[in-house]
């Protein structure tokens, strides 16, 4: 076996076994945007029905969860992506209306928006006495 076929098997053994202990534990990925009026997060949970997945708020966290019932492992040859049940947390800023948070799913994609408290601009005049 030459050289670069030594390292090419250690190389595929080695990263196949250590993204396969990674694989197990599923965690979408996320963007998160701030604007002026609100944040707005993007969740990648591709494969999960809309109805599985939950949004919540507790404890000034908004939480973002799905629950998987396991299935049968089939044999893979190689297998690139895992999806399982998954809960992310995300502390709230304190100038968010919790009560208008809403969230739509599309293409595989979450989209949260969180918007904030829009405090009206007081404008007063103050007579000098």
């Amino acid at each position: 076996m030459s050289l670069l076929r030594t390292n090419r098997v250690f190389f595929d053994d080695f990263f196949t076994k250590e993204f396969e202990k990674t694989a197990k534990k599923f965690n979408p990925a996320i963007n998160i945007q701030e604007e002026e009026n609100n944040f707005t997060l993007e969740l990648v949970v591709a494969g999960i029905d809309k109805e599985l997945i939950k949004l919540s708020v507790e404890e000034n966290q908004l939480i973002i969860s799905a629950k998987l019932e396991d299935v049968e492992e089939k044999k893979y040859e190689r297998k690139d992506y895992h999806v399982t049940s998954f809960e992310k947390k995300f502390l709230l800023p304190k100038n968010v209306n919790v009560e208008k948070i809403t969230a739509t799913q599309e293409n595989g994609i979450l989209h949260v928006s969180v918007p904030k408290e829009v405090k009206e601009k007081l404008k007063t005049e103050i007579k000098i006495s």
